[in-house]
């Protein structure tokens, strides 16, 4: 779709709720960053004022036949229709819908076939306008925190007014770089999201794409779109923020997680430009960075975040120790090394933080969310004693409620700051994964993606498929001091390899050292393995494969596992 048009601007026509919050901040935009068109082609529709904010009023657009390419209509509902087709019979050719349609497909069908028939483009309903910074337009009905407009080679489309503030908030905090063209797409009635990332990757000016998305409406499309752009050399960055509450948005978000997991990985294994933020600040911080160099840029920092990883030493933060506990089995069950708290950190820890430890020494509770600083320094205090490779850090979902609140937004943001400021150094990858609790147990949640960060399951298919292809490695320096031995050294050993068997050290002290239930699940890497496991427990454990019944007998003196691909774990 060639939207050419909606940047040549003839005229103007605002019409509705002119004195609305949206109304003042177009007017104001307008004001300040095209002062030449509010002379002659800006022009109020407004039956009850003969002139506002210095600007005359005018009755009906049919006033102004002729003298105007674009419209901005504040209505909303079934006063859409009339108004449309009095901007359609006025002759205007391009209507930005501020206010919305009320979810009515009558309303959205019938202006969808006016426009059909006028040949009019169409932004919205819901949509704020649009941006053109080499052109220094400025037909936005939202808050815009500069006074001259920063000219860069970053294009954002975006369905949501608020995200886009949001994104405009974080390019005004580093002032380091600018924007090319910006969108709000709305609900999209015509001129959908996709439409716009192709035109966008036809423009030689953009040299990266972000998106910052409320639904995905055709996958296969969507999918189709940003392999296209990639193509072109342009990297897209992602950031989604799905409402919740509905059957429909719940149905939306269970289609639409994987999905972006499956674009993260993709972009990882093959080094293209898709790259999933965990908030606009990120967004705006990555496409700042990777627009100048294009694809192979971005495939670059998409590696960065995974090469840190040199083995398998997993550490987890996690707020909830239900959940800690819950992401350190499914780690151990992937083969992964959980790595152990070094007695020094530890005091560190409790002297300067007040962290309070449980029996798992594996899982830090207590103030580390009320206070970003804090988080940050710990992450500091962990990359000192370089002990670990990796953070797995679990982002709690409770079931029915947006993971967008407050600590998440704290976590996720020092996440990003963090990980951003060390992508070239020798430095743990921070790794946020999504886990929700449904009823007494905790499961892997991927219905909900407010805050997108990696499943967990993927999580660790990444890291693993990162170490068996040694796609990801470092050298490791041996001059840097090691952290101290401690017992928890001897018991992590007996889970490291493959040719280790748990006979070597009493099983129950191994999982008293982890602090792990004999109930919770332990990796077995051979039937060999299970059956010096099943006799290291005397009979205190009630063993049970958690692997399909037909896949498995068992005698007095064995248990043996067939047809199974991967790991095997018991419990």
């Amino acid at each position: 779709m060639n939207l050419d048009e909606l940047f040549n601007i003839k005229g103007i026509a605002i019409i509705g709720a002119i004195q609305s919050y949206f109304g003042s901040k177009l007017i104001e935009n307008i004001k300040n960053f095209m002062p030449h068109l509010l002379q002659k082609g800006v022009f109020l529709i407004n039956t009850e004022k003969r002139k506002l904010y210095g600007i005359k009023c005018y009755q009906s657009v049919q006033k102004i036949k002729g003298k105007c390419s674009h419209a901005f209509l504040m209505v909303e509902g079934e006063k859409t229709i009339p108004l449309f087709e009095e901007c359609a019979d006025a002759l205007i050719r391009c209507v930005v819908m501020v206010g919305s349609t009320d979810n009515s497909r009558s309303i959205s069908s019938r202006i969808a076939e006016i426009a059909e028939k006028k040949g009019i483009l169409i932004l919205g309903p819901g949509s704020m306008g649009f941006i053109d910074a080499p052109q220094e337009t400025m037909l936005y009905a939202g808050r815009f925190p500069f006074t001259t407009i920063p000219k860069g080679r970053v294009s954002v489309v975006s369905q949501s007014g608020g995200l886009l503030n949001e994104f405009f908030r974080s390019i005004y905090s580093e002032k380091r770089w600018g924007i090319r063209k910006a969108f709000c797409a709305g609900e999209e009635i015509q001129i959908h999201t996709n439409d716009i990332v192709r035109y966008l990757a036809d423009d030689n000016l953009t040299g990266c794409i972000v998106l910052l998305l409320r639904k995905i409406e055709d996958r296969e499309d969507f999918l189709a779109t940003i392999q296209e752009v990639n193509s072109k050399n342009k990297p897209v960055v992602v950031f989604t923020a799905f409402a919740c509450g509905s059957e429909k948005m719940e149905a939306i978000n269970h289609h639409s997680t994987p999905l972006f997991d499956e674009l993260f990985i993709t972009g990882l294994k093959t080094k293209t430009g898709a790259f999933i933020a965990s908030s606009p600040q990120e967004a705006g911080e990555i496409s700042g960075a990777i627009a100048p160099g294009g694809i192979e840029k971005a495939g670059d920092i998409i590696y960065q975040r995974w090469k840190k990883i040199t083995g398998n030493k997993i550490f987890i933060i996690s707020l909830s120790r239900g959940i800690g506990d819950y992401v350190l089995t499914k780690s151990i069950n992937y083969g992964l090394e959980p790595a152990t708290l070094p007695r020094r950190l530890k005091e560190n820890l409790i002297r300067n933080f007040s962290i309070q430890f449980p029996s798992n020494p594996l899982d830090l509770t207590g103030k580390i969310l009320s206070s970003p600083e804090n988080f940050e320094k710990i992450v500091e205090e962990i990359h000192k004693l370089n002990f670990c490779d990796a953070i797995l850090i679990p982002i709690h979902v409770p079931s029915g409620k947006s993971s967008s609140d407050i600590r998440n937004e704290k976590w996720l943001s020092a996440i990003a700051r963090i990980e951003f400021q060390h992508l070239r150094d020798d430095f743990p990858a921070l790794i946020p994964i999504q886990v929700s609790i449904k009823g007494p147990e905790p499961v892997e949640g991927n219905w909900i993606n407010a805050c997108p960060v990696i499943g967990l399951e993927n999580a660790l298919k990444l890291i693993m498929w990162a170490i068996q292809t040694n796609k990801i490695k470092k050298p490791r320096d041996e001059k840097k001091e090691r952290p101290e031995e401690t017992d928890f050294e001897s018991a992590r050993s007996i889970l490291r390899g493959p040719k280790r068997i748990l006979s070597e050290v009493s099983s129950r002290k191994v999982l008293s050292h982890y602090g792990i239930p004999f109930e919770r699940w332990i990796l077995a890497k051979s039937p060999s393995m299970a059956v010096n496991f099943a006799k290291n427990c005397n009979g205190r454990v009630n063993l049970e494969l958690a692997i399909p019944p037909e896949n498995v007998y068992s005698t007095k003196e064995e248990i043996r596992i067939e047809n199974i691909k991967g790991e095997h774990s018991i419990r």
